[in-house]
């Protein structure tokens, strides 16, 4: 989500979403306000959060000897920590463009 913001007598407030430098559009706050309640859109601090959560689910399934949950969470975690990864590349990348 960009700073970049329209207003609409009908609508409301528009925010403009570039989703991997490729696709840009207008999204309403409404519903953005609902993707983000349906957890389809995640922060960065949603993505920590969860991250956390999860390392702290495979430590009890260690704990209990349980493989499948072990499996399970430690494959949702590497999805949450590449999803962090590819958001701290895109920050990284606009810092550099930013000082140059």
């Amino acid at each position: 989500m960009t700073n970049d913001r329209k207003y609409t007598i009908y609508q409301e407030w528009y925010f403009l979403i570039v989703i991997n430098e490729q696709w840009t559009f207008y999204i309403a706050v409404e519903d953005l306000n609902q993707y983000y309640r349906e957890e389809q859109i995640l922060s960065i601090l949603d993505i920590e959060l969860k991250i956390n959560h999860i390392q702290y689910q495979i430590n009890e399934a260690l704990d209990r000897n349980n493989k499948e949950k072990f499996l399970s969470y430690s494959t949702k975690l590497n999805e949450f920590k590449q999803l962090k990864m590819g958001h701290d590349k895109y920050i990284n990348r606009l810092e550099s463009v930013n000082f140059l």
